[in-house]
């Protein structure tokens, strides 16, 4: 079966960085001794994982992680968070140059547009941080529909989201719509809600998460490995 249309979601996707290791490198070099990288990523996990979060935040990526750090900070007992605004901005440079396209992704989507069938993409975060990496990647040219969070002032898995893209591609939402990600919870289930194909780039290193029941029509190791024409 030929889709009508593939969405996909951007980040440990069709692109990887190394996010955690710069926090971790950056966090442990100025607060030695503590176990603040490992609240961070608690905190970072609820921050943009929750949809009654602050949205406001969320539409600067400089203004959600100092407000991540922060929070982490006061949470270790650390009362001076100053130096929060500048950690963050130190670590967000050092994630922008180790970002890259995961091998074969670039090579899947120029097939996709080859065959002539739409794409869209999906990415939670904010507006700047996508927006550049969109265009550091020149992914405008490979999508006809472009939704991101901070844009539109609500995320994945809000149904919403996936609605509104197809809708930018003039395509009905339907098992012909294909939904690509890395998230069962955020990516797979919402779009299987609407009746498109959830389809999960599943990572070696990441286990199914606890309580999903979510079952993904297919299981990629790589977007590299998406075959247009299943039969299915």
């Amino acid at each position: 079966m030929i889709p009508r249309a593939v969405l996909f979601d951007l980040d440990e996707t069709l692109l990887t960085s190394d996010a955690d290791e710069c926090w971790r490198r950056i966090l442990e070099q100025k607060f030695p001794g503590t176990r603040i990288f490992d609240g961070f990523l608690l905190s970072r996990d609820r921050f943009w994982h929750d949809p009654a979060g602050d949205s406001r935040a969320k539409l600067s990526i400089a203004q959600a992680d100092t407000f991540i750090l922060e929070k982490t900070l006061e949470a270790c007992g650390i009362a001076d968070t100053s130096a929060a605004f500048e950690t963050a901005a130190e670590v967000g440079q050092q994630i922008i140059e180790s970002t890259r396209f995961f091998s074969g992704a670039r090579e899947k989507l120029e097939e996709i547009r080859a065959l002539g069938i739409p794409m869209g993409l999906i990415t939670n975060g904010s507006q700047q941080r996508q927006r550049e990496k969109i265009t550091q990647f020149g992914l405008e040219d490979f999508f006809a529909s472009i939704v991101i969070e901070g844009e539109m002032g609500f995320g994945k898995p809000d149904l919403r989201v996936f609605q509104h893209a197809l809708k930018m591609l003039d395509v009905v939402v339907d098992h012909r719509a294909w939904m690509v990600g890395d998230r069962l919870d955020f990516d797979v289930a919402p779009a299987q809600a609407l009746g498109m194909r959830g389809i999960w780039r599943a990572h070696a290193d990441t286990p199914r998460p606890v309580g999903s029941t979510a079952i993904p029509d297919l299981v990629l190791a790589s977007v590299s490995e998406l075959i247009l024409d299943d039969g299915l």
